[in-house]
């Protein structure tokens, strides 16, 4: 890890569903005290925002997350890391973009897998004396198990729940410009030789020219349409299990049939490219995380996950014959990075 101390591995009770619950006991306030800073921005003042801003470098595992003004979903902070971390949700109106908005446990997983997977050891919440205490708690629970550090800017006064889940880490404190520049460097290192660049984002929401490809088959992808495939498919499915399974499909040319009922040891990092890998690795640590995972597949898919997993071919343009009409407009917009202002 370039950012940060790599973390501890993930510690819950095995066999059991993680929940972002906070605190999962009396000994995890001491664990994550040293984790978490709070910068005070008491003037509210655009060079803070720049600042926190310029430190998103996900190539370097640390990322700036801009919270969603004013919204109420459960799910929507996870929602907005997910896009810091250049996910994409579902279309809007799919069944899969239905479920993604309602459980919040299972987006808070992804979030989860995807944080350990892609190596992200620093998390920057901008605007944080908007978030609610119910959203920082998930989000503490969420550096508790990942090990991962936080630093909250707020802007303004928390509220008084926020404030008294943040007073009760007894947190390092930032009230200057140079205080703050001094948690965070201004050239971050540059990620590990041999990684897959997954920070480079596929354009999103497709062109309308965009090309497409056959679904994948036994006649494999020429080596630089898998690149383009590689990065949609890094860009454009949010949830680890069903990116994982498609890369499979396009890595050995084989059905879902097939890629369902393949054994955990069928594909290593030693036996997939570099840029399916990563992929490969968040859908383990969702299956950890998820508490169903079958020791004997390496995807356990349901069968609304076969259908999630269809209509994340189709936002990735691998499809047989051309996309149906309206693919494109269907398409929701959102921002990857933490660059909203």
């Amino acid at each position: 890890m370039t950012a940060a101390t790599a973390p501890p591995p993930l510690s819950f009770p095995a066999g059991r569903p993680w929940t972002p619950h906070w605190p999962p006991s009396d000994t995890s306030l001491p664990f994550l005290r040293p984790l978490l800073t709070v910068v005070h921005d008491e003037n509210d003042d655009k060079a803070f925002m720049d600042w926190a801003l310029a430190a998103h470098a996900p190539a370097a595992g640390r990322i700036t997350v801009h919270p969603t003004p004013a919204a109420g979903a459960p799910a929507s902070l996870a929602h907005d890391l997910l896009r810091a971390l250049g996910k994409h949700l579902p279309w809007a109106g799919s069944e899969e973009a239905t479920c993604w908005m309602r459980d919040t446990r299972t987006v808070w997983r992804a979030v989860a897998a995807w944080v350990r997977a892609l190596e992200i050891g620093h998390i920057l919440l901008t605007r944080a004396h908007l978030v609610t205490a119910a959203h920082l708690t998930r989000l503490f629970a969420l550096a508790h198990l990942t090990g991962t550090r936080l630093t909250l800017v707020c802007h303004g006064p928390l509220t008084p729940a926020a404030a008294a889940a943040v007073e009760a880490l007894r947190p390092a404190r930032a009230h200057t410009l140079t205080e703050a520049r001094r948690i965070v460097s201004a050239a971050p290192a540059g990620p590990a030789p041999g990684r897959f660049p997954w920070w480079e984002p596929a354009p999103f929401p497709p062109p309308p020219n965009e090309p497409c490809f056959p679904p994948p088959g036994p006649t494999p992808l020429p080596d630089a349409h898998r690149l383009t495939v590689a990065r949609r498919l890094h860009s454009r499915i949010a949830h680890p299990r069903h990116a994982a399974a498609l890369a499979a499909q396009v890595v050995t040319g084989r059905s879902l049939d097939h890629i369902i009922g393949l054994p955990p040891s069928a594909l290593t990092s030693k036996t997939v490219p570099v840029w399916a890998s990563d992929l490969i690795e968040a859908a383990r640590r969702f299956g950890d995380l998820d508490g169903r995972t079958d020791s004997s597949r390496l995807f356990p898919l349901t069968g609304w996950d076969r259908i999630a997993v269809d209509e994340a071919a189709l936002a990735c343009g691998l499809a047989a014959g051309r996309p149906p009409p309206g693919r494109h407009a269907r398409l929701t917009t959102a921002t990857t990075t933490g660059s909203r202002g």
